[in-house]
């Protein structure tokens, strides 16, 4: 496993990259489906959505050579793990706010059913 062989390493520090990519892989998706509800509520209601660009560009960053492959330090695994929590919280309440609005449009053009 990746970090066990590094003189200084601690044990535990040899899942730190599979916690990164999981949390990489998590951001993605938040921000893809972020960005497809954006794009369904502004084919309904025609107002542009907000650019997740400083988003994509946090998670990006976080694709270096260095940290997904499991070769970088500790400090970077610990800022990679801070910034994609904040891009997967991001994501969510960008998502979840789409669907309110997404929600309001449908009830304002009479299309929702009781369930």
């Amino acid at each position: 496993m990746v970090g066990r062989n590094i003189p200084g390493a601690a044990p535990r520090d040899a899942d730190k990259p599979e916690r990164v990519k999981r949390k990489h892989r998590r951001a993605e998706r938040g921000l893809i489906v972020a960005e497809t509800l954006a794009s369904l509520a502004c084919l309904l209601d025609g107002a542009a959505p907000e650019s997740l660009e400083p988003l994509w560009r946090l998670t990006l960053k976080n694709e270096f050579h260095d940290i997904l492959p499991g070769s970088s330090i500790r400090e970077v695994y610990a800022d990679a793990e801070r910034e994609l929590d904040e891009v997967s919280a991001a994501a969510a309440e960008r998502q979840a706010r789409t669907l309110a609005a997404l929600v309001a449009l449908a009830r304002a053009a009479g299309l929702t059913t009781p369930c």
